[in-house]
């Protein structure tokens, strides 16, 4: 009897094994792809006729892992034959006609071709393969064990903010003295007749100083640009006696420092620079030379050749009846009356913005991908920042917003970085 209980225990010591040899199967042709914004996995799975035995089945289990994060994914059978015709029978007493066909189960000797596909997570970014395998049958589980068969597939490269560049500590002058360009010639504020006070709502000059603030605004915040000076030209129109006109233009150009000194507290007296034009009478030979008005060639023929100081606007008024000069006071004096020839002039300043990207990309490459992008909105008009812009998007899978800041470093950046912008784009095309 003891050396019946002995063979006994030693057979069951030895059933594992033979489950392992005779149970587990080969894996081959394995793969981790990545396309856009998902994960496929796949491999082969050869055994034969005898693999697993028949009243058997072999699972697979595989899983993705990267040392932190796993994902299981799954499970394949392969199936042995006895086992195989002993499940359609059981389905066959359940009532259930047919088999559903299942492409991750197959039987004993035919060719399993395993494939998955999973949503692409930040963290499988390197990724390895591991299939656990276990032997199934007469009411027991047996392990057969688990095997790493890809290590470290590196499925998406990180984009490339690009090298840093050369930051200039000291703000230097780069460029003296140049003049905002406004959406149109002269900017114009209008004033009533004789009068120095600034109505936002007549005219247009809610724009008008619209444009102005923002203007101001831009140069102010920018550490590339410093504001040189405001010009102010006070004008009136020729309408009342000379002493009058040239209070006025004095008053109108002052009214207008004042409102944007109020409207700008950063903004001194010594930031503008009033010039009282007194009558504009170039504004006014420009309206007539550009218009259709009766006895035009007349009026220009005064304006051109009569000095101011000679009687100028007393001959325009008694020309032809007061005609042309009662014209002149409807379709043109209205808007000569303004603090026309608003100029903003500023010195544009050694570049700082090389820091704030430099900054940014140490950012990128920390992959602190939106903290990187709020600090690129201060140079989002530098187009060497374009290409780290659209990397700190697409990393925050901001796909859309990527492709167009790839597109602009493309098309507005340096030739030198060509190659590497194209090779983003490459990237964002798989994510």
């Amino acid at each position: 009897m003891k050396t019946l209980k002995y063979a006994i225990g030693a057979a069951w010591v030895l059933l594992p094994l033979l489950a392992w040899s005779q149970n587990r199967v080969e894996l081959s042709e394995q793969r981790i792809e990545r396309n856009r914004q998902q994960i496929t996995v796949r491999f082969t799975v050869e055994s034969d006729k005898r693999t697993p035995a028949r009243n058997f089945k072999t699972v697979l289990s595989p899983y993705l892992f990267d040392g932190d994060d796993t994902l299981r994914l799954p499970e394949a059978e392969v199936v042995g034959h006895r086992r195989m015709l002993r499940d359609r029978q059981e389905r066959l007493l359940r009532g259930e006609r047919g088999e559903a066909p299942d492409a991750n189960r197959v039987e004993a000797g035919e060719e399993l071709v395993y494939s998955c596909t999973v949503p692409y997570e930040r963290w499988m970014k390197d990724l390895s393969l591991g299939v656990g395998q276990r032997c199934e049958g007469c009411g027991e589980s047996t392990p057969l064990g688990r095997q790493v068969e890809l290590a470290d597939v590196k499925v998406y490269e990180e984009p490339d903010p690009a090298m840093p560049f050369e930051a200039r500590r000291a703000p230097q002058l780069k460029e003296a003295n140049r003049r905002w360009l406004f959406s149109k010639r002269d900017m114009v504020i209008h004033y009533e007749v004789a009068s120095t006070s600034i109505d936002v709502d007549a005219f247009d000059n809610a724009a008008t100083l619209e444009e102005i603030m923002a203007a101001l605004n831009t140069v102010l915040d920018d550490p590339d640009r410093r504001l040189n000076r405001i010009e102010l030209s006070g004008y009136a129109s020729p309408e009342g006696r000379l002493q009058l006109n040239i209070e006025l233009s004095q008053g109108r150009a002052e009214a207008l420092r004042d409102y944007l000194m109020q409207q700008l507290p950063e903004l001194k007296r010594e930031n503008f620079e009033l010039i009282n034009g007194a009558i504009n009478w170039e504004g006014l030979r420009r309206k007539v030379e550009a218009s259709d008005m009766q006895y035009r060639d007349e009026v220009l023929d005064i304006i051109d050749n009569v000095p101011a100081e000679k009687g100028r606007n007393h001959q325009l008024m008694g020309l032809r009846a007061g005609n042309p000069y009662r014209y002149m006071m409807k379709h043109f004096f209205p808007e000569l009356r303004n603090a026309c020839y608003i100029s903003v002039y500023y010195d544009v300043l050694e570049d700082t913005a090389a820091d704030t990207i430099n900054r940014a990309m140490a950012l990128i490459r920390e992959g602190r991908y939106a903290e990187a992008r709020e600090m690129l909105r201060e140079v989002e008009s530098d187009p060497r920042a374009f290409n780290a812009i659209g990397v700190s998007l697409m990393m925050q899978q901001q796909e859309e917003k990527a492709r167009e800041w790839f597109s602009r470093a493309l098309a507005e950046g340096d030739p030198a970085e060509a190659e590497l912008v194209r090779e983003n784009l490459k990237q964002i095309e798989n994510y």
